[in-house]
């Protein structure tokens, strides 16, 4: 008999047993009402993840005090009124098997969205900069807020709730207490590690005598703060184990404060990104008698059950793995790996909240919306229906009509799948969005979808169907003068076919693509590594290597708008920009293209007016779409232009609209 893997292998948290070791860990959403009550799209998506296979569902971070937030539409617990919705959401957890634990937290110095006063600290010392006062605690505002504390743990059992996580990771008020980047007291609350302990070890003391042994107490800590100064993990390990002699009954090892968040919530283009917190984990595991949760980068169960089965911890904790498909659990316990929707690492999930919107997903159009969306039903009247194009749109179309029970036929003018996707696959870190088009071709394959490549759509193929999608993408416009000669070629036709490209490239549009394109060109033979933060004004400790199998091009970026990578993530874009620059791109911003002749691009500064010479073998548009557009010989034959070919924009445009239009068809 096969050895079960250890994934899937059940475990207990003190007297709580799990189903299995895999645990959806907390992350803002937005999903609460202006009072920081759940919504029920909260509820919803909780409990989907729960009915995906998670073994441990931890609600995000959610504030003991309503006047400690982080974001507009911030989580609260801070008193008895909260008990009943919580409840409610506990109830839809466990209606699928899964436990359900809620992340307790007060931001303290770092709050980002101030309630009009001073937010407490340790000390007098924030990482959002000195025009951000904060209050230094007194021994009785520590004394208070140790009593709200205890008061939400009481509360969340009362809520039915089956543990509760500390949250003393990213920089909130344990780990400030922690820190010496923030404690700078002199009195018990400060100096020695046990004395900058003491304050959440007491809460952990005091919340254990509030609901006595058998409920799990978890404590979610960073191993390493990831910034000059701040703790490592030695000093960590530390800390953990006088947690654990407090009451503590599992760790969840993260990493990170807010300074450093680019490694709390990394990005895609973070070097070593797989699993780079795992090493953390597996030193506190090897000095603690509890279980350890696990977590950074992990997309795929292999690599989640490697971290096991190697001892680096004891469970392993999927995010944005379990958004993009909230059946990772169930896919992954029946061996369907190649099922399931890879998240692209894009950050959108996070960008949204950061803009005080809800938490959406690029590849997942159900993720924020699970109260409207509850699956896929067959249709009544099947239909036999012609997808235009296999981009992302129509890739999306054809999956959710056939899950509708249609007969589908999806027709695609190259010789593979993804279109635009499949060069935005090309660029260095960006192999998960050829995941995604892989991912769709057999999910098509298995749904019944008839595919014919290299089968551009005609007039008159629509004959015979019911209704035809149209999602033949959008073309780059050559409105620029001499944007018609051959040296001028597309972002897509350079990254498909980079022998096309010569040595000196003008790359017209800053925006994602043209930036991406540039790394590809010319920014792959100084590679980085980010170690930390040298500040708390962001600047990235960075070691760079020769990579001698890589030759850069000599690379011009020309944007018209005052700066590159306008809509990217931030995160994405200081690694990228940084890799750009150690690498000799040269950037253009506030400059327009007046035209291109004779192998040189001239270009206008729009402040200064002036006239520059770029000499270039090859010019790369990357900026500017127009749709396209099919003519139809049948017009009784009903026409959706959807994605590009509707309005062209990003992926998750694409996605979405597809997805819309075709759940009700």
């Amino acid at each position: 008999m096969q050895k079960k893997q250890m994934l899937f292998q059940p475990i207990q948290i003190g007297r709580l047993k799990l189903r299995n070791r895999i645990v959806f860990p907390p992350m803002n959403t937005n999903y609460s009402n202006e009072n920081g009550a759940p919504m029920e799209l909260m509820m919803d998506y909780y409990a989907r993840r729960a009915k995906g296979g998670a073994g441990l569902i931890v609600v995000e971070s959610t504030t003991i005090d309503p006047t400690s937030r982080n974001h507009g539409a911030q989580s609260q617990f801070s008193d008895t009124s909260y008990i009943p919705l919580y409840s409610k959401l506990v109830d839809k957890v466990h209606r699928y098997g899964a436990k359900v634990s809620i992340e307790l937290t007060h931001f303290g110095a770092d709050g980002t969205v101030s309630s009009g006063g001073l937010e407490p600290a340790p000390s007098n010392v924030t990482s959002r900069g000195a025009q951000y006062a904060v209050h230094e605690m007194t021994i009785d505002d520590i004394h208070a807020m140790q009593k709200q504390y205890v008061q939400a743990v009481v509360n969340a059992k009362s809520a039915g709730f089956d543990a509760v996580t500390f949250h003393a990771a990213h920089g909130n008020i344990m780990p400030e207490f922690f820190s010496t980047l923030y404690n700078k007291r002199t009195d018990w609350y400060g100096g020695s590690l046990e004395n900058r302990a003491r304050f959440a070890r007491e809460i952990v003391e005091q919340s254990r005598a509030a609901v006595g042994p058998n409920f799990p107490l978890i404590m979610r800590i960073s191993g390493d703060e990831y910034i000059e100064g701040g703790r490592t993990i030695e000093e960590t390990v530390e800390i953990c184990r006088i947690m654990e002699k407090a009451g503590i009954d599992c760790f969840d090892v993260s990493g990170g404060i807010q300074a450093s968040y680019i490694f709390s919530i990394a990005p895609y283009n973070l070097p070593g990104l797989h699993g780079f917190m795992m090493p953390s984990a597996k030193a506190i595991k090897e000095a603690v008698n509890v279980p350890v949760i696990g977590v950074g980068g992990v997309r795929d169960p292999e690599l989640a059950e490697k971290f096991l089965e190697e001892g680096y911890a004891d469970l392993i904790a999927l995010g944005r793995s379990f958004i993009a498909d909230p059946d990772f659990g169930i896919k992954a316990m029946e061996g369907r790996n190649k099922d399931i929707r890879p998240c692209l690492t894009c950050g959108n999930c996070f960008s949204e909240i950061c803009c005080d919107r809800i938490l959406t997903c690029t590849v997942n159009p159900e993720a924020g919306r699970e109260d409207d969306f509850k699956g896929i039903e067959e249709a009544k009247v099947k239909k036999k229906v012609l997808v235009a194009g296999g981009g992302a749109a129509g890739l999306e179309a054809a999956r959710v009509l056939a899950l509708r029970g249609h007969d589908v036929t999806l027709v695609e003018k190259n010789d593979s799948l993804g279109g635009s996707m499949a060069a935005a696959g090309i660029p260095p870190h960006k192999e998960k969005i050829s995941e995604l088009v892989e991912w769709y071709e057999k999910n098509l394959t298995d749904l019944g979808v008839t595919i014919k490549k290299k089968c551009p759509y005609t007039s008159g193929m629509e004959d015979g169907y019911d209704a035809l999608f149209s999602a033949v993408g959008a073309e780059y416009l050559r409105v620029i003068p001499g944007s018609d000669n051959e040296s001028v070629i597309t972002a897509v036709d350079a990254l498909k076919h980079p022998e096309k490209v010569g040595e000196k490239v003008v790359i017209i549009g800053g925006g994602a693509t043209g930036c991406e394109s540039a790394e590809f060109f010319g920014a792959q033979e100084y590679q980085l590594q980010v170690h930390r933060l040298k500040n708390f004004d962001g600047d990235l400790d960075i070691t760079v290597t020769h990579d001698e199998s890589h030759h850069n091009k000599d690379v011009t970026i020309v944007e018209m708008m005052p700066a590159l990578g306008i809509g990217m993530n931030e995160f994405e874009k200081r690694i990228l920009f940084a890799t750009l620059e150690k690498n000799g791109v040269k950037t253009m911003v506030n400059t327009k293209v007046w035209n291109i002749k004779d192998g040189v691009v001239r270009v206008i500064d729009k402040n200064a007016g002036n006239v520059v010479e770029l000499p270039a073998d090859t010019v790369i548009l990357a900026g500017g779409l127009r749709s396209n557009s099919i003519e139809t010989e049948n017009t009784s034959v009903p026409v959706y232009p959807i994605g590009d070919a509707d309005h062209p924009g990003r992926i998750i445009n694409a996605l979405f609209q597809a997805y819309c239009i075709t759940r009700d068809f």
